[in-house]
């Protein structure tokens, strides 16, 4: 037996076509988990969380492409996902903010941007060219340290957990949890 209607409603922030859709399209199901709702019900509630351009790029979407949730969010990404070399370009000059950004969340940024470029890359060089990126967009002491110990960084959370602790040693680093 399904649990009973809950007063208290699960969801994400609104979107308005910037951002990740993926993951924001992933918070729409977790919140539809936490809901109990089917995927037709979901299916109803999603566009009342679009606004702006992704209100315009559902409105635009055909019929039968919102036949079902997993479809309708297929369509969406399609529409809202930026080109393959965009998404490149976005990569290749994406900066770290240290003011209004942890590491953490820029390191999930450029894996995010990595992937949507689509690239056809093995594991090794895609975690290669994740942390040539990431030592790139760093303060240039830090990014100095990093160049040092880039033998022994295998992965981006190599270059993570390294820049997060020579980082703090100079008492800078903003929140990271």
């Amino acid at each position: 037996m399904a649990d009973p209607p809950s007063r208290y409603t699960s969801l994400p922030a609104r979107y308005n076509g910037t951002g990740n859709f993926s993951e924001w399209s992933q918070r729409f199901r977790i919140c539809c988990t936490a809901n109990n709702w089917t995927d037709a019900q979901a299916l109803t509630r999603l566009p009342t969380l679009f606004e702006d351009a992704a209100l315009a790029v559902w409105l635009g979407i055909r019929d039968d492409q919102k036949a079902d949730l997993q479809t309708a969010l297929n369509a969406m990404q399609r529409e809202l996902a930026p080109e393959e070399s965009v998404a490149f370009d976005m990569f290749s000059t994406r900066a770290w903010k240290p003011e209004s950004e942890s590491l953490d969340t820029f390191a999930y940024s450029l894996r995010q941007l990595l992937e949507a470029s689509q690239l056809n890359l093995n594991e090794a060089a895609r975690e290669s060219l994740l942390v040539s990126r990431f030592i790139a967009a760093m303060p240039s002491t830090l990014q100095s340290d990093l160049r040092k110990q880039r033998v022994t960084l295998q992965n981006l959370k190599d270059a993570l957990r390294t820049a997060k602790r020579n980082y703090s040693i100079d008492g800078s680093l903003i929140g990271n949890g």
